[in-house]
């Protein structure tokens, strides 16, 4: 495997467990959906990576619309991810701006 295919796949897992569209380029976002932005490397191990990968929730709507869009999928975002905390952001792509929370997964990447 390599680093982009267990990123796809483990996005097509999380697509899975969520029911969400779980785009990894910007220019593919349509609210709702999860966004994978790049992973952090955390460790490199003899068997791969360990990488810390931040996923955002990207809420339809916009003020407390998106608030409450947030709010109803937050545990099935949460639970997708396997996350313990999240933070609500904005996330800007070109000149839209969306509401967010992010969650920052561990995923293990393996070697060749």
């Amino acid at each position: 495997m390599s680093l982009v295919m267990d990123l796809d796949q483990w996005a097509a897992d999380l697509a899975n467990k969520t029911g969400l569209r779980v785009p990894r380029a910007p220019a593919l976002i349509t609210p709702p959906c999860l966004f994978i932005d790049l992973p952090v490397i955390q460790s490199r191990t003899q068997q791969g990576l360990v990488a810390q990968v931040p996923v955002a929730y990207v809420a339809a709507g916009a003020g407390k619309q998106a608030g409450d869009d947030i709010l109803d999928n937050l545990f099935t975002f949460m639970e997708g991810v396997g996350a313990p905390a999240a933070n609500p952001q904005t996330l800007t792509i070109g000149e839209i701006t969306y509401s967010t929370v992010v969650a920052t997964a561990t995923v293990t990447i393996s070697k060749g």
